[in-house]
Order: structure tokens, then sequence, then C-alpha cells
């Protein structure tokens, strides 16, 4: 779904001295992986139905994952969350990167510098989904 590129030691020292505070560009990179497989289960677990086959029609196991009760919870909470402004890019809740992320149980401060840094490289762009729910839209890596 989605391929990040990661951080390089220039693009982190580009960065103003208050927006990176005192984040490593380990813990950056470490991030970006994480914020990756976040993504890249969500659309496992939802992309099945949308899949389709070279001539068109959908997936057999379509019916088989409709079923699932991890599948039906993971859509309900993507539709619930979706606006517009997703367009057609690959995003997340900031509920499942705080669910599924190691840097937010590093704490809040550290957690929020470290998606601040992502959103100035253009990794990440912030949009605010419905009931003031914050969502990250996964951008494309720019050396395509």
């Amino acid at each position: 779904v989605i391929n990040f590129d990661l951080v390089t030691e220039s693009e982190l020292n580009n960065i103003s001295r208050n927006t990176r505070g005192r984040i490593h560009l380990s813990d950056v990179n470490n991030a970006l992986t994480e914020i990756e497989k976040v993504c890249r289960n969500k659309y496992n677990i939802i992309g099945p139905t949308f899949l389709k086959t070279r001539n068109g029609r959908k997936n057999k196991n379509t019916k088989v994952v409709r079923r699932t009760k991890q599948y039906q919870q993971q859509l309900l909470a993507h539709r619930e969350a979706e606006v517009d402004e997703h367009g057609n890019q690959p995003w997340v809740s900031e509920q499942d990167l705080r669910d599924s992320c190691a840097f937010f149980r590093r704490g809040e401060s550290t957690a929020r510098s470290i998606i601040s840094i992502l959103r100035t490289l253009r990794r990440l762009k912030q949009v605010y989904g419905r009931n003031s729910q914050v969502t990250y839209v996964c951008l494309p890596s720019t050396s395509e």
C-alpha cells in the first residue's frame, strides 16, 4: 500500500531545532516504519474486498473475508473516520497509531514531536476526520 522513504540525516538537520528537539534520526525512522506497518495491516484487512482479478471480477475470497469480526470492526472504523480530504490516499487514524506504535508509549511530547517532524518532511498530512478525530494521510514518496 505505502512505502515511505526513510528520513536522511540532512533532511532532519534542515528542520528547525525548535521542531526537532532532541529527537534522533533512528527514532524518526523507527516511527516511520511502525506507521507503515499499521497502514499495511489496516489495508490488508479491509483491502481484499476492493481487489479484483484480471478479468474485472471480485476476488473469490471476498465473502469469507467480509464475515470476519476483525474485518467488520476495521471497516466500520474506517468508514466512520473517512472524509473527502483523504482522497484515494492511504490513511491511518491517530487512535490506530496510539494503539499500535511504540513511539506513543515513550511519551506524548515525544510522539507529537515525531509526528510534527514527519508532517514537516511531507511524509504525513494531518486531516481532521468526523467528530474531530485526527487522521494522517500517508503521502507517497517523491523518489519514484
